[in-house]
């Protein structure tokens, strides 16, 4: 073992708090199989409530969970791995993140062990692909996953018919601070002390993460 992420979990009130969907309703939609079955008593991490809060959105703006299932967990990692980029996400050996590989003199910023951070928990759960940060469901009931709207929009004429109607527009960014600052403690536990421990460790690259959907359109395969 080099490294151990272990994830906060919350209760369904806790679920019902953050994203605003009932007990009684994360009953049904569990019945209904949009929310895995649990032996024992339900409990939520952060990306099980990015899945809850991205459907509840949906359903308050008419989009039902039977449509919303299928694009949820790709917007779940879109909204937790925004999550992950704030120090307040995490709790115990997050801030010695890369400390093995400091140059003399030098320091690693917040912003580079975060992105080590968020890259490794992502991957340990087999979400090496990112999508695109913005999630948008046009008027005929198809989606893309972007980086800008207006780049999206451009080339349509004014008759397609996705641009006949009303469209939402989600930013997996914006969600995912709001899913933390919900949540109001941290949602993933950080041991390092494996690699802290050891000379020269091998970690993960730290390139850019491979992003699902580029600036012409499209998204996770």
């Amino acid at each position: 073992m080099t490294s151990k992420f272990t994830f906060s979990h919350f209760t369904p009130a806790e679920a019902e708090r953050i994203t605003g969907l009932g007990v009684g309703m994360q009953r049904d939609w569990r019945n209904r199989g949009f929310l895995p079955k649990n032996e024992g008593h339900a409990r939520f991490d952060c990306f099980a409530l990015a899945h809850l809060l991205f459907m509840k959105m949906m359903a308050d703006r008419g989009i039902g969970p039977q449509k919303s299932f299928e694009d949820a967990p790709w917007c779940a990692v879109g909204m937790v791995a925004a999550a992950l980029q704030e120090i307040d996400a995490y709790e115990g050996d997050h801030e010695q993140a890369l400390a093995w590989n400091v140059p003399v003199g030098g320091e690693f910023c917040w912003g580079a062990k975060a992105n080590w951070l968020t890259r490794s928990i992502l991957d340990a759960n087999g979400h090496g692909v990112q999508p695109a940060p913005l999630f948008i469901s046009w008027a005929d009931g198809s989606h893309v996953f972007h980086y800008s709207f207006d780049t999206a929009i451009a080339g349509m004429n004014e008759f397609d018919v996705r641009r006949e109607g009303p469209m939402i527009l989600l930013d997996l960014r914006v969600l995912g601070g709001l899913l933390l600052d919900r949540c109001a403690r941290p949602i993933v536990h950080v041991d390092l002390s494996d690699l802290l421990s050891r000379n020269n460790p091998a970690t993960p690259e730290m390139a850019g993460d491979e992003i699902a959907g580029d600036p012409a359109g499209g998204g996770p395969p």
